[in-house]
């Protein structure tokens, strides 16, 4: 009992049902038909929005081209840098420590990789990519955490003069170049939704020695629970976001030749 309640008393307080309950109210006020009209859109748009299975399908849609990329890198190779994409994490003001967001997983899953030896080094591409703050460098933060956490300083490289994904692989490729190691083997490391614009970036720099390993994927194993398919969930409003950018972005990468 006491869990079917518990699970009643979230969706009653879910800021989405709470929303679409709220436009229901209003809908059920308002006597002027085209506001009506307005309204049900309104309300369908939120729920479509929020929907978990139908944001699988279309997250899944992007992100399955990467889906066995962890599984697919050659296991019996031991390849010579893992890249990874800045993005990841922010400056706690009152501590100045490190707050990793849900793509922090693409330096953890570094790092397994650097442990487990299946990379020699890291390198880490990130700058600021704040329009306010220019001199917070994400790579130094990186570098401070790396160092803390007990990392050789030999065993990662920092690259943090790039904002943006087009600028992490054209200064990444003139590190490899500069340093004559543009022929290694190497694994681009990132979020699945981000995999595609960034592989496509570091392919437009001739980086053809390159192979994916997506991690914190967005989409999952199709389920068929009802609470997944039918009841909203805030959290993917936000997801789409992520994803929507992702698409968005790849685009106009396009247009401007990044990638």
């Amino acid at each position: 009992m006491y869990y079917v309640i518990s699970k009643l008393s979230y969706f009653l307080f879910e800021p989405s049902t709470l929303i679409i309950l709220s436009l229901l109210l209003v809908y059920k006020k308002c006597d002027s038909s085209s506001t009506k009209k307005a309204i049900l859109l309104v309300i369908t748009f939120v729920y479509l929005f929020s929907n978990e299975f139908i944001f699988d399908l279309t997250a899944g849609q992007w992100e399955s081209e990467y889906k066995q990329s962890s599984a697919q890198i050659d296991t019996m190779c031991v390849y010579d840098f893992g890249i990874v994409m800045g993005g990841m994490c922010r400056r706690q003001p009152q501590s100045e420590e490190i707050q990793f967001s849900r793509s922090g997983d693409r330096l953890f899953q570094a790092i397994k990789l650097f442990k487990t030896g299946r990379i020699k080094k890291i390198i880490f591409t990130g700058g600021s990519g704040n329009l306010y703050q220019p001199e917070i460098k994400e790579g130094e933060y990186i570098r401070k955490y790396l160092l803390e956490i007990g990392l050789p300083r030999n065993s990662f490289i920092i690259e943090s003069l790039s904002d943006n994904t087009n600028e992490s692989a054209l200064y990444t490729s003139k590190l490899l170049k500069h340093l004559k190691l543009d022929q290694s083997k190497l694994v681009l490391i990132t979020s699945a939704v981000h995999m595609r614009r960034s592989l496509a970036c570091f392919q437009k720099q001739n980086i053809t020695t390159i192979v994916p390993y997506a991690t914190d994927f967005y989409s999952g194993k199709f389920r068929f629970d009802f609470d997944h398919c039918f009841l909203p969930e805030t959290i993917t409003l936000a997801n789409y976001y992520a994803v929507f950018h992702e698409m968005i972005g790849y685009s106009i990468y396009k247009l401007m030749g990044y990638c």
